[in-house]
């Protein structure tokens, strides 16, 4: 996470893979509000999933947030 922001309450972050083998992919400066989902496949965007970031909430005074981070099995659309 990179950053917290009030209005609208959000963050920013970078999601990364860890696959090693000398390659990772990463997406940087990702903007995330209150009760969206980002799905990601190897560390990139993908609305298919499997792996995704959810945000619950931020506190600003504190620079802090809580987020959902899993790995969704079967029907991963209907996160």
């Amino acid at each position: 996470m990179k950053d917290v922001f009030t209005n609208p309450a959000s963050i920013v972050y970078k999601v990364c893979d860890n696959e090693g083998g000398g390659s990772q992919n990463c997406a940087d400066n990702q903007v995330l509000n209150v009760g969206e989902v980002a799905k990601y496949q190897r560390g990139m965007i993908d609305n298919r999933g499997p792996f995704y970031v959810k945000l619950i909430a931020v506190d600003t005074v504190s620079n802090k947030a809580v987020i959902e981070v899993g790995r969704m099995f079967g029907q991963t659309e209907r996160i």
